[in-house]
């Protein structure tokens, strides 16, 4: 199979007074080992004012568009495909998470203490942070600790037996793992995942 990697690239982008004044957007391309030109797959947009995401339209205007820095990734594609923390208190709230492998927003029970930012008041909220931060590969140079990454299978069609770990049960556990792709809470061992995660996440 093709081996992908995303190249990812993150801009300010101005819109006009009724659209909110700035925002952030990101471009995931992904590439196959054979082609020597990426191919655009998705192009988000977050609007900080109203929380929506916007057509890709808006970025044809080039004047509008300052790229910063090159190659950075935006920290909610990271903080999106965090796994939700439930957490350890008495309170029974209900919230909002970004689940990564259906690029959906979800409900989760939240017990009012030591929860993380993928954690939302609402839908919508979750949805214009979030919604297409599954395309976004996290560098093992990201600033959490992978082992609080959601359980990602990745894109090829394996059957690899692997090990994550589960935040919320402070425990290792087996999942499948295509062969490609997916993110560093991937442990081919439960020893390692144990090593890496039980004895240093906390």
């Amino acid at each position: 199979m093709l081996k992908l990697f995303m190249l990812l690239v993150s801009m300010f982008i101005s819109l006009p007074s009724n659209g909110g004044s700035e925002t952030t957007l990101t471009t995931a391309t992904i590439r196959a080992s054979t082609s020597a030109k990426p191919t655009v797959i998705y192009r988000r947009i977050y609007n900080e004012r109203n929380n929506t995401i916007h057509s890709k339209n808006i970025i044809h205007n080039a004047r509008r568009i300052k790229i910063l820095g090159g190659p950075t990734l935006w920290d909610w594609d990271i903080w999106c495909q965090l796994q939700p923390k439930k957490g350890n208190c008495t309170e029974n709230v209900l919230k909002y998470y970004y689940n990564a492998d259906l690029d959906q927003c979800l409900t989760f029970e939240y017990t009012g203490c030591q929860g993380n930012l993928n954690k939302f008041h609402t839908q919508a909220e979750c949805e214009g942070r979030c919604k297409g931060a599954s395309l976004m590969m996290i560098r093992e140079s990201a600033p959490i600790t992978y082992c609080s990454l959601q359980v990602n299978a990745g894109y090829c069609l394996g059957l690899l037996r692997r090990y994550y770990y589960d935040v919320n049960e402070a425990t290792c556990k087996e999942f499948t793992y295509g062969g490609c792709g997916g993110n560093q809470n991937n442990f081919e061992t439960m020893r390692k995942c144990s090593r890496e995660c039980q004895t240093n996440f906390e």
